[in-house]
C-alpha cells in the first residue's frame, strides 16, 4: 500500500472505532496477516493498537482497496495529531517563511506513477513569484525510488526524513499543489485548502475530497471519468492528459483559492 492508501485505511479504521469502541489493527484476510506497525502515516494514532485491536480489512474489495473495482469512493477524514518533535520541525525549519503555498512536484517511480507525472513544475513555479512557495524535499527513505529529484528554481526546498514532517507542512500550508497522490490525502485529511493533478489515470469521483480543486481530463481511457482502463502498465493517454495541463491554469487557480478558509475535520 502507498501512503496514500495507508491515510485511507487510517481513516476508515478511526470511523470503525468511533462506531465500535475497539481499537483497530490493519489485516489482510487473503493472506490472514497483520500489518505493519512501522510505518510513519499510522504513528501517534490513538485508535490503533496493533498488538490486541480487532483486525481491520485493509483489501475489502474482493481482495483490493475500497476505490478500486471501478466504482465511486468518498474517501473518510481522521483527526491528525503531531509529537511535540513534529511541531519543532515546523517552527524551526518552516514557521520563518510566514504563509506559504507547498508545491509537491515529487513522485515515487513505478509504472503507475509514470502516468501521474507532471514535467511543468518550472514553468507553474515562474507563474507564482509573487508568493511564498516550498516544498517539502523528500528523502529516499520514506519516498520508495526517489533518486533523481530534480531541483527547480525559485522554489525553496525544505528537507523531510520522514512523511510525518511532509505532512505537518501540509498542515500549515495556506494552500497545496499537488499530483494525486499522499500529500492530497493528507490536505484533505486535514481539510487544507488543495489543488489536485489528476489528468485521467485516477479520479477524484474515487479518491477525491469535499473541497479540493481537481484539474481532471477525460481521455479514451477513461470515457467513464472513473480512471484509466488500461489494465497495467503505462498509458500514452493519461501521459498525454498530463501534458495537457496548462502551467497558467494551475496558476490562476492558486490565485482563486488562496485565501479559501480550512476545513475543520
Amino acid at each position: 500500500m502507498g501512503i496514500g492508501d495507508d491515510m485511507m485505511w487510517r481513516a476508515e479504521a478511526y470511523h470503525e472505532y468511533k462506531r465500535t469502541g475497539k481499537k483497530q489493527r490493519p489485516y489482510r484476510k487473503e493472506s490472514n496477516q497483520y500489518g505493519s506497525f512501522l510505518k510513519d502515516v499510522w504513528k501517534n494514532t490513538p485508535w490503533l493498537d496493533f498488538d490486541n485491536g480487532v483486525g481491520f480489512e485493509t483489501h475489502p474489495k474482493n481482495n483490493k482497496r475500497w476505490y478500486h473495482n471501478k466504482t465511486p469512493y468518498t474517501p473518510k477524514r481522521a483527526p491528525y495529531d503531531f509529537t511535540d518533535m513534529e511541531e519543532m520541525f515546523y517552527k524551526l525549519n518552516v514557521q520563518k517563511y510566514g504563509d506559504y503555498v507547498l508545491i509537491n512536484p515529487d513522485a515515487k517511480k513505478s509504472i503507475f506513477a509514470d502516468n501521474k507525472k507532471y514535467f511543468k513544475w518550472q514553468e507553474v513555479v515562474d507563474l507564482l513569484q509573487d508568493y511564498t512557495l516550498l516544498r517539502a524535499k523528500p528523502n529516499d527513505a520514506f519516498i520508495r525510488n526517489t533518486n533523481g529529484q530534480v531541483n527547480f528554481t525559485n522554489l525553496t526546498n525544505i528537507p523531510t526524513n520522514n512523511v510525518r514532517e511532509a505532512m505537518i507542512m501540509v498542515k500549515y500550508a495556506k494552500l497545496v499543489v499537488t499530483t494525486e497522490g499522499g500529500l492530497h490525502h493528507a490536505a484533505g485529511q486535514m481539510g487544507v485548502p488543495c489543488i489536485v493533478l489528476y489528468g485521467s489515470h485516477q479520479s477524484p469521483l474515487r479518491t477525491g475530497y469535499e473541497g479540493q480543486i481537481n484539474i481532471t481530463r477525460k481521455t479514451h481511457c477513461n470515457t467513464d471519468g472513473l480512471g484509466c482502463d488500461v489494465p497495467k502498465g503505462a498509458c500514452q493517454y493519461c501521459e498525454q492528459a498530463m501534458e495537457s495541463i496548462e502551467p497558467g491554469e494551475i496558476a490562476q487557480l492558486v490565485r482563486e483559492n488562496y485565501d479559501k478558509d480550512k476545513t475543520m475535520v
